[in-house]
This record gives C-alpha cells, structure tokens and sequence, in this order.
C-alpha cells in the first residue's frame, strides 16, 4: 500500500529525533544505542558495511526509453505477480472499490525475442566500492582529524584546569575515531561479490500472505483520474490527458477561453507545477504565462485569433500572468526547446488532430 510503509518509518524516526535532541551521540555505537532505546520495540540497529550495486546488475533487463514503465505515480495499491509464466504488476487507483488493471499485467522485464520468456539477472549483484570512496576522498579523513584534533585539544585544557572527569569522558571518543582513521588508512584486500551474501531469507508467516493482500484497511480518498494509463510509454494513447497528472513546468497549453466568441482558445506556457496544497487559494490551479497569435497590422482581437490554430504564436508582453482552473485547460505538450527562450511556437499537427476529434 502506498505510504502505510513510509507512514510506519516516519513514526520511528520521530522518536529517533526527539531522543537525538536530549541526548548526545559522539561514535555510532553510542547512536545505535539511543535509536535502540527510543522506541517501544527496540528495533535493532545495525550498521551497513556493503551496499549491493542494483543499477548494474538489472541493466539491460529492465524496461527503458519507449518501454519504460510510466503513470505509476498516482495508483495507491500495486501487487507483483505471476502471469502465464511472466513477472507482472497490477496497480489499483482507489484500493476500497477497484478492480486489479489491467487484467494480464503490466511486464516489469523485457523479453526474449524468440521464446517471449522474461530476461532476468542471473546471479548475484556486485558491491558498491564504498570503502574505496572512503579511502579515496580526502575530505573523509581531514573531517575525522579535525574533530579529533578538536577533542585532544579540549582533554589538553581540561586537564590544565584540573577537570580531569571530562578529561576521561572524551577518550573513548577519542580513541574510536583514532580507530577509524587506521582503519581508512590500512590497506583494504579488494574484492567484486558481496562479502554477507544478497539474497535474503525471508520469516512470512503461513496467513500473512492472504491477510496483505485482502486487507480492507480504511484509506484516504484518492485524486480520481479519469481513464488513468498506467504502463509502458509506447502504449499510452496521445489523445489520454490528465491535467492533473500530466502538466508540468514549462509546458505549452491549450486553455479554455472565458469568451468562446472572440477567442477559439487560448494558449500559455506553465510557469509551475499545479499547485495541489488544499490549504491554498490556487489549489488545483496552475500559473500560465499568456501568448498571443502573431498578426499583422492593427487587428482586434476576433481577427487576431480568427487562424490562432494555423498561426504562429509569440509571448504575451501586455497581459500578466494568471492562475487559471486545471478544469479549463484542454491538452498540452513539452516543446523541444526551453518555452523561456523561445519567440516563437505552433500548435503541433497531432495536437490539432485531438481537439478537433474532440470537438
């Protein structure tokens, strides 16, 4: 379920910061062990010494470019599964009352040309060279040999003042990261697999499955998208827009115009996202910075936009920009270039087709 996992994480690290803002930490023992004690359920700390190098080992195998996954953003529930041999996903928008779409899955690897059986990693993945970063960057080490420097020379003057309690206090912190710069400088034996194995192994107990996936939890109601596309790029239909899901930044738009006899449309540039604060006056709206058909001569405005959809259109210099209703805006796309730096721009050819079969 979409951020239930985040929701619960959230919930620890509040804790582990209230607890971080009374006590003080100076080793990452002694910070392991304030996390351990902060939260009713004691989780257990543990400290990363390998980091697998996912991106390495799925590329190739994962969809990409036409064929990458898209629309995933907004759905609130996603299950993997298998179908007719295959690794599928499913999403729902609105997990109460939704179907499972689409009904064969949406392939998450790419295939054989030949068998059409999934093309997987086989193996397991490299580590990430971390300890190498480490050893490589300066900058790691001369932080650690600052902060030393600073705490043997705070023992120096505790001592000369007689304070020979704080003096004790701060060797162990002294020596752990003495310890750590040995450790940096020593010779590290080098190796590619990772040192703790990949694979984990999972304690699922024998009703957790049927209990995940028919929880009927109650949920926030989602933002309903009409006819949501949720799959690879190249099969999304050109003529599916959802302002709300598809606007963004610097996108040309065509807008609904408030006096339909003067003006066929209008269009505008995105000056930002649409704002989706309810607490906002322009929730639900976005900022569009006007452009106007280009013409010639002293013509009014009906004439001005008789031909807009076949015209050129350049910036509007006298109008300001304005808010305006993501319910008012018919279609949009990204133009090739910064729209910023553009004096120029047309309605592309299949924009035109789509409002027109729209009416």
């Amino acid at each position: 379920m979409v951020g239930h996992t985040h929701e619960d994480v959230d919930a620890m690290f509040s804790k582990f910061s209230e607890s971080m803002r009374v006590k003080d930490a100076f080793t990452l023992p002694q910070m392991m062990d304030i996390f351990h004690n902060s939260y009713s359920g004691h989780p257990v700390p543990s400290l990363v010494e390998e980091v697998p190098d996912f991106k390495s080992f799925l590329q190739g195998y994962i969809p990409d470019k036409e064929e990458a996954l898209c629309g995933h953003k907004n759905p609130l529930q996603f299950r993997f599964l298998m179908i007719d041999e295959f690794p599928v996903m499913q999403y729902r928008m609105n997990p109460s009352c939704d179907d499972w779409k689409p009904t064969l899955g949406i392939k998450m690897w790419k295939s054989d040309n030949i068998t059409g059986k999934p093309l997987l990693p086989q193996g397991e993945p490299k580590h990430v060279p971390l300890y190498s970063f480490l050893q490589d960057n300066d900058m790691v080490s001369k932080g650690i040999q600052d902060y030393v420097k600073r705490w043997e020379e705070d023992q120096r003057i505790s001592m000369l003042q007689g304070n020979e309690s704080y003096s004790t206090w701060l060797e162990p912190t002294i020596a752990y990261w003495r310890k750590v710069l040995d450790l940096l400088n020593e010779p590290r034996p080098q190796y590619t697999s990772l040192q703790n194995g990949f694979w984990p192994q999972t304690r699922w107990m024998e009703h957790a499955k049927e209990n995940f996936m028919e929880s009927t939890n109650s949920n926030p109601e989602p933002v309903v998208l009409q006819d949501h596309y949720c799959g690879p790029r190249n099969g999304r239909s050109r003529t599916s827009f959802e302002p709300l899901h598809h606007v963004k930044k610097g996108m040309f738009l065509l807008i609904r115009p408030d006096d339909e006899d003067t003006y066929p449309i209008w269009m505008g540039e995105a000056l930002e996202e649409i704002d989706m604060n309810p607490n906002n006056d322009n929730y639900k709206k976005v900022h569009v910075n006007w452009w106007v058909p280009v013409g010639r001569g002293n013509l009014d405005e009906k004439m001005l936009y008789e031909n807009c959809w076949e015209s050129n259109w350049k910036p509007n210099t006298r109008d300001p920009p304005r808010w305006e209703d993501v319910d008012t805006i018919v279609h949009g796309w990204k133009p090739k270039k910064d729209a910023r730096t553009m004096k120029r721009a047309k309605i592309p050819t299949w924009i035109l087709d789509i409002v027109r079969h729209q009416g």
